[in-house]
């Protein structure tokens, strides 16, 4: 009769608690609505910047301060590479001698390579055919350029990201973030309001206004850069730059 008891109060225990579980919502419900990819709809992206902490400061200013954004187009690997001739990254303008004969500068001797943003694997980056758009080039190492190409690459195809080429999508950047970025993720403009601004880029202390570059193509002289600088400040920070010769639209 014991057993008997016991077995019944099991049964009633048990009945109770499958009452109590609420009725499975539907999956609709628990689904995240997917953005759509187009501009007024874009896919957040999301890109850790471990290894590169100091090309996605350059990133940053370019989007905040440089009147970029954060909204890109991704294309294929084929326009991406039209792209990097557009910028001019493919001059190799912080490379040995070349300094000095395309009229850039660099941050430390190990900036040798030229980061580009926007990036080449978007409809944005390079130079528009008509010319109202240019990238602008930063001088980075090799180092950061790896782990960047890297992390590009998992952002677009992981985190449940999945940007294809021809779908828009918002740069979110995570990890330890420098000033301007901090700024470019909520949206704060002030500080490109604010004079001779400090950041370590590469283990060196500079302002990285002074460190903005973009490919010109000026009557003879071919293969050349301008100085862009500091947005409203252009001409102190310009200096010795042939700033008639070498034009914005050029």
């Amino acid at each position: 009769m014991a057993m008997l008891n016991i077995r019944l109060w099991l049964l009633v225990l048990l009945y109770s608690t499958a009452l109590a579980i609420p009725a499975a919502q539907p999956i609709e419900a628990a689904l995240v609505k997917r953005a759509r990819g187009d501009a007024s709809d874009p896919i957040d992206a999301w890109f850790s910047t471990e290894g590169w902490e100091s090309m996605a400061e350059q990133d940053c200013y370019a989007m905040l301060c440089l009147g970029k954004g954060r909204v890109f187009q991704k294309v294929s690997s084929a326009e991406g590479d039209r792209n990097r001739g557009g910028s001019g990254a493919d001059t190799t303008p912080f490379k040995d001698d070349h300094t000095t004969k395309r009229n850039t500068e660099r941050i430390s001797d190990e900036t040798i390579s030229a980061e580009e943003f926007p990036w080449a694997s978007t409809a944005e980056g390079g130079k528009s055919p008509g010319g109202s758009t240019q990238s602008y080039v930063f001088p980075a190492t090799r180092a950061e350029q790896q782990a960047q190409g890297k992390a590009i690459s998992f952002g677009y195809s992981g985190k449940g990201s999945d940007v294809n080429n021809g779908q828009h999508f918002r740069i979110n950047f995570v990890g330890e973030l420098g000033e301007y970025c901090q700024a470019a993720m909520r949206g704060d403009h002030s500080i490109c309001r604010r004079d001779n601004v400090q950041s370590v880029l590469f283990g060196v202390t500079v302002i990285l206004a002074n460190f903005v570059f973009q490919y010109m193509r000026d009557g003879g002289v071919p293969y050349q850069f301008r100085r862009v600088g500091k947005p409203g400040k252009r001409s102190d920070i310009l200096g010795e730059y042939p700033v008639a010769k070498i034009s914005p639209s050029s």
